[in-house]
Order: C-alpha cells, then sequence, then structure tokens
C-alpha cells in the first residue's frame, strides 16, 4: 500500500487542545507534549518513518520521501502554536499532489 501521512508535529495534541478552549473555557488537560518521534513510531511498526527538522531542507526531504515506495510517515517539526493552521497544510498540498502526478506517469 503506497500510503504517506504528514505529520505536522507541533508538540501539541491540536484538536484537543482547541476543543477544551471552545469548550471549557480554556481549561486544559494534558495536551501539551513532549516531542514524539512520529517516524521512529513508523519504523517500529515496519513502516518507513522520515523525520524533517530543518526548514531550509524541507522541501528537498519531503520531495524525497514522497517517492519512497510502500507506507511512509514523515514526522514535520513545527513552531509550537496553539494549531496548526489551515495554511501551513494548503502550503504542503502542491508538493502532495506533484509526487502522486508522477508516480501516476510511472
Amino acid at each position: 500500500m503506497d500510503v504517506k501521512v504528514v505529520v505536522l508535529n507541533n508538540s501539541i495534541l491540536g484538536w484537543i487542545k482547541w476543543y477544551e478552549a471552545a469548550m471549557w473555557d480554556g481549561r486544559f488537560t494534558e495536551v501539551d507534549t513532549e516531542t514524539i518521534d512520529y517516524a521512529a513510531v513508523a519504523r517500529g511498526l515496519n513502516c518507513k518513518g522520515i523525520s524533517i527538522r530543518d526548514p531550509r531542507t524541507l522541501r528537498e526531504e519531503l520531495k524525497t520521501a514522497l517517492e519512497l515506495e510502500g507506507p511512509v510517515v514523515i514526522d514535520i517539526t513545527t513552531a509550537k502554536r496553539k494549531h496548526v493552521s489551515l495554511r501551513m497544510i494548503q502550503r504542503l498540498w502542491p508538493h502532495i499532489r506533484e509526487s502522486a502526478e508522477q508516480k501516476k506517469r510511472k
């Protein structure tokens, strides 16, 4: 199965923190985490796991990771924020789409 999972890792359980902010007046319960290496977790489950930590190499490393065969978890460290914005995801989308199109042509 040729599945790619991109984790925008800001060390916060974002959806849960958003929900708690909205529903519980900002009273948070264990939503800020230590750094979790999702790439290492993937490798432990016999998948490929790639960690991207340096924003200067993001495009090249993401392109390389998306070209790998089989299931891949791509763990991208982001700045610690309250949430990951839709704009961040939209910036990655062209690279993901381009990789998918290249694979179709092979």
